[in-house]
Formats: structure tokens, sequence, C-alpha cells
């Protein structure tokens, strides 16, 4: 005997947002819907990744500072393929804190002399605060 389609998730809330974590929460009308699990997809770009989560709250880590997403939410019956149709809402992760690297510019080129670099994939722009020869420099690098 096949199950019923779910009805779709309502109330759809981003709880929190950070820049790396996000926290999303749901409601769900349905009577059976005690035996749910839910199936949130996440896609950034062209990545799609996909959890599950027990019940009506989910939280989201390993995300790109600063990079948009879009995340659907669907209630899925208890023979685990029956879905229902997703809910989406889009949002950017928060932006990393600002960091900065250290440089001193000498006779042989520039060196790094200190650093706060977290996140060695995303592009930074570079603002140079001041620069002399044989004397230290602070590179700002804000997302």
């Amino acid at each position: 005997m096949p199950f019923t389609e779910p009805s779709p998730i309502h109330d759809l809330e981003v709880e929190y947002v950070g820049a790396e974590k996000v926290n999303l929460t749901w409601a769900v009308s349905d009577a059976a819907s005690n035996s749910y699990t839910y199936r949130i997809e996440f896609v950034n770009g062209t990545s799609s990744t996909n959890l599950t989560s027990g019940v009506t709250k989910t939280e989201i880590t390993g995300l790109i500072p600063g990079m948009m997403y879009n995340f659907t939410v669907f209630a899925v019956a208890a023979d685990g393929e029956t879905e229902g149709e997703g809910v989406s809402l889009s949002l950017y992760t928060s932006k990393s804190q600002l960091l900065a690297a250290v440089f001193l510019l000498g006779s042989s080129g520039l060196h790094l002399l200190a650093s706060g670099l977290k996140y060695k994939a995303i592009t930074y722009r570079h603002d140079v605060l001041f620069l002399q020869p044989n004397l230290s420099c602070l590179l700002s690098m804000g997302s």
C-alpha cells in the first residue's frame, strides 16, 4: 500500500545565521507528522548537499562565510521515500571576521611576519594601509 504524500512543511524560519552555520526551524500540520523525517537540501552554486532530521529543526554547519545558499525542506513519510513538496528560502551566511596579515618589505622581498588568516579558499580584497622599505606593513584582508 503506497504512502500518502506529506503536506509541505510551513513556517520555515532562520533562527541563526553565522559565518559557517545556519539554524532552521519549521512546522508541519499533518496528522501523521509524528512518523515523518525531513530532508534538508542546501545548494551553493553547483554544490548540493542533503541532510536528514527527525525533528522540525536543524543546525547546518561547515558552510562558507559570505556565500549565498538555498535551503529546501521536504517532509518524508514513514516509508523513507515518499516526499511532500519542498519549501525553500535563500540567504547569505555571515561574512567572516576581519582578518589581517603583517608583512615586512625588505631588500629581499615581502615577508609574512604574522597572520590571522583562517579561510584559505576564499578570495579577499587586499588594502595596503602603508608600505615603506624595511618597515612593517599591515595588510587588511576583509571579505
